[in-house]
């Protein structure tokens, strides 16, 4: 509970990750409300027994009447440091029952306040010193030594406070004999006192630490302050430059909330938001982007934090809001930037896909196209191309896809590896089995290098399905397994759904049925909550295969003509909303439903209406 956020995230993010190994993270540490859903299993410690508490009294070699002992068992409910507090506080007269204990023993917060009183008793320079050990945050000795003296106090000053057991010097380090010895030396001091402390560490630290220096300068701070916000903003940059993901947001915040001008401010929030997104804390990056876009006067910033925040707002919103707000922030920054228009409609057309709104993705893709600078917003011509598979236009997808797969022009950054997904995903429909993997790896080994947890959910999905179609069952099975955890823990609703669904096509090979099952009624929840209403169509298709595979095809029809009947749905809306004519299918390889409603039909003894799916099967294959 002493851990900053951004290292206790990483050892929750690594403990998680044990699952057989043989090792064993053991934190210990007073409640706090995130425990539960930290994802780590918990022990909840209580009072020590009758029995041990006498034990552990005993060894203190103290004479205590057995009615004190029990007396002091049952106030402090076995709480080991509240006896062994109360065992030395305590006169020999009181442990001897000589003399009534008529003060109530310390036992929680008041345990506290008795360490507070301890320290009354101190010289006020050593209390002072004290103050500023506590403040320091490593405990290295020249450090605070070299503090002292900027403030004229010499090391001596801990002199009584180390006879007292207040503190105990080792190797290079002053360690408080308790966190609660410490937590009362920083707070009985008030604020000026603390800020003081902050100084001196910071001018003490600053050769060594610029970052450390800078928060110590923050702390020290009780008002808007460029110089320390700049400071703060030069440690931010140097945690994003090595990927300290969580680090690097926290200090852009605290930078952002020194700052003096609203410019400087919306800046440097802008860059926490987009630390937190690679960080995978998207609701936290869309609450603060959200508190700052009335800042964005200049429409191309404006345009920028909510291409930002619309990002974050994935992990959790609903897709037609993030859709219908993207769009008309495009419309919004049209007149003064088509660039950034056409990078806003991409990003729509992204998400039109995902919430099976073709006509709509379609729509802003070739607005989007259009837009784009030939040889520089490839994205866009690639958002049209996925698309345009997802419609079944194969050729034309492909004519869009070739020339930019052939060149070195593209050089994805994360925030488009959603788009490059959905790339990937085409060109495995399409079976092009090398040219999806090329872009596979390149954006799941990108997201890797980023140490971006939640830009490499979508592609490690993507990736679990390619290797499925190859046959590679497990290899499928390990990509599904992480995509469907990393989502878990950065709460990202919207690609959980389609990480669990895919999990499940994998199990539904592996015949592994409840897993199945329950995997793809989460997904159904996660896609419901966003808006996710491609998912229905793979969760139909899965569990038809599961029950094909289980040897129920009757069960499985009934699912696999869900598929037929939403796809058909899909495609009305796609042309009642286009005006193009509608093909009455998708692409047949995306969710291969349709061949296992052909067998599932033969083998329930449907012969008739398996020639009649089998034909329409093959004029939808025949088709450009």
């Amino acid at each position: 509970h002493w851990l900053d956020t951004p290292s206790r995230e990483a050892l929750l993010f690594a403990g998680r990750r044990l699952g057989n190994e043989n090792v064993l993270l053991l934190l210990a540490m007073r409640n706090r409300d995130w425990i539960s859903s930290a994802g780590l299993r918990t022990l909840e410690l209580r009072g020590l027994s009758g029995e041990h508490s006498a034990l552990l009294m005993r060894r203190s070699r103290r004479q205590i009447h057995p009615a004190v002992r029990r007396q002091l068992i049952a106030e402090t409910h076995g709480n080991p440091l509240a006896l062994l507090e109360a065992v030395a506080s305590l006169a020999e007269a009181e442990l001897l029952g000589r003399r009534t204990i008529t003060a109530p023993l310390a036992v929680g917060v008041a345990l506290e306040q008795a360490f507070a009183r301890q320290l009354d008793g101190l010289p006020v320079d050593t209390r002072d010193a004290l103050l500023l050990a506590a403040a320091s945050d490593s405990g290295n000795a020249g450090e605070i030594v070299r503090a002292l003296a900027l403030r004229g106090i010499g090391i001596d000053v801990f002199q009584s406070a180390e006879r007292g057991g207040v503190i105990r010097l080792v190797d290079d380090r002053i360690e408080f004999r308790h966190p609660l010895v410490r937590s009362a030396a920083y707070h009985q001091g008030d604020d000026v006192r603390r800020r003081a402390a902050h100084r001196a560490l910071a001018a003490a630290v600053q050769d060594s630490s610029v970052e450390r220096a800078a928060w110590h300068l923050a702390a020290a701070t009780s008002g808007p302050d460029e110089q320390v916000a700049a400071l703060l903003e030069a440690a931010a940059t140097n945690a994003s430059a090595r990927n300290a993901h969580a680090a690097a947001a926290s200090t852009f915040e605290a930078s952002a909330r020194l700052s003096v001008s609203d410019a400087d401010k919306l800046r440097r929030m802008i860059s926490a938001g987009h630390a937190l997104v690679l960080g995978g804390d998207g609701e936290r990056a869309a609450g603060l982007l959200a508190g700052v876009v009335e800042l964005s006067n200049e429409p191309g910033t404006r345009a920028d934090v909510q291409a930002l925040r619309a990002q974050a707002m994935l992990f959790t919103r609903p897709a037609a809001e993030i859709f219908s707000m993207l769009v008309t922030e495009a419309q919004l920054i049209e007149p003064y930037d088509t660039t950034r228009a056409a990078t806003l409609f991409t990003r729509a057309a992204s998400i039109g896909v995902t919430a099976a709104d073709l006509a709509g993705a379609h729509q802003v893709a070739q607005l989007a196209a259009r837009m784009a600078e030939p040889g520089i917003n490839w994205s866009a011509t690639m958002a049209l191309a996925v698309v345009r598979a997802n419609l079944g236009e194969v050729d034309a997808a492909l004519a869009l896809l070739k020339p930019l797969l052939q060149t070195s022009q593209w050089v994805p950054t994360l925030d488009e590896i959603m788009v490059l997904s959905g790339v990937a995903q085409s060109l495995a429909w399409m079976e092009q089995w090398s040219s999806a993997r090329q872009v596979l790896d390149h954006i799941v080994g990108a997201a890797r290098m980023a140490a971006a947890p939640a830009a490499l959910i979508f592609p490690l999905a993507a990736l679990a399905e390619f290797e499925l179609r190859l046959g590679k069952v497990s290899a499928a099975y390990a990509a599904a397994a992480e995509s469907v955890q990393l989502a878990a823990e950065t709460g990202h609703a919207s690609l959980s759904s389609f990480a669990l669904v895919v999990l499940a096509r994998v199990e539904a090979v592996l015949g592994h049925p409840d897993d199945s099952r329950a995997h793809i009624a989460s997904a159904l929840e996660f896609s419901r909550l966003v808006g996710s209403h491609s998912i229905e169509h793979y969760a139909a298709s899965t569990l038809g295969l599961l029950e094909l595979s289980s040897g129920h095809p009757d069960r499985a029809v009934r699912h696999l003509i869900d598929c037929e009947r939403l796809e058909r749905q899909l495609m009305a809306v796609y042309s009642a909303r286009s005006g193009r004519p509608s093909r009455g299918r998708m692409l047949a390889t995306i969710t291969q439903w349709a061949a296992d409603l052909v067998e599932a039909l033969i083998r329930s003894g449907a012969t008739t209406d398996a020639k009649r799916s089998l034909a329409v099967l093959e004029e939808t294959c025949r088709r450009p």
